[in-house]
């Protein structure tokens, strides 16, 4: 399903739609009980990855969520990323996003939950998938002679570093066992941090004050 794509997300719903009244008719306990919403595109090259990552979202959410309350649905999951709480230099686009569909998901909790409907927020850490070299090779070629050229250079660094340590960043696989832990929860949490660093991340948000991520 493109969640660029309009056309695309709407059949793919409909498709949803004829398989459960087909499973009904058959008396199998077919109904969509989580919908899993990864917001994460490793793009820094502007504003590019925006349309995807909030309208697409939203969009999807919108077609879906009234097939999940006819049929009890049992939660709607989110993936900002520990992203949507701290920033790093030359990726305002792509934290603009992890920004937006936090609130857009602290939101739709509110509104969803007379409805039986939980939204739960995963917030991982880093993680070791092609998401990282995606990210470093699109910020090295946009940066190429310009004035950001060393900058660039260092956030290179440090993204590589995350994808060769073990101690800076965890598997995919560990992201996947907190998504099955929140859907199949009774009383899910509102978020979920995940993956080596994420709490840390997220604690040293809380206590540093702006200067100091500057600064860094």
């Amino acid at each position: 399903m493109d969640v660029t794509d309009d056309d695309s997300m709407v059949s793919g719903v409909k498709r949803d739609r004829r398989r459960a009244r087909a499973a009904r008719r058959t008396r199998q306990q077919r109904r969509l009980r989580v919908l899993r919403r990864r917001g994460g595109r490793a793009d820094r090259r502007g504003a590019s990855p925006v349309r995807g990552q909030r309208f697409g979202l939203a969009r999807l959410t919108q077609l879906v969520t009234p097939t999940c309350g006819s049929r009890g649905a049992a939660g709607s999951s989110t993936s900002p990323r520990s992203a949507a709480k701290f920033y790093e230099p030359l990726g305002a686009w792509y934290h603009a996003t992890k920004f937006a569909v936090e609130g857009f998901s602290d939101s739709l909790r509110i509104e969803l939950a007379p409805f039986g409907i939980d939204v739960v927020i995963i917030e991982p850490g880093p993680i070791r998938t092609e998401w990282n070299e995606i990210s470093r090779e699109s910020l090295t070629e946009t940066s190429r002679g310009g004035a950001f050229e060393e900058m660039a250079g260092n956030v290179r660094q440090v993204l590589e570093r995350a994808d060769t340590s073990k101690l800076m960043s965890s598997p995919p696989d560990v992201v996947a066992m907190k998504i099955v832990k929140a859907a199949t929860a009774s009383n899910p949490r509102a978020r979920y941090p995940v993956g080596r660093n994420a709490g840390t991340i997220l604690r040293a948000r809380r206590l540093l004050p702006d200067r100091a991520s500057t600064r860094s």
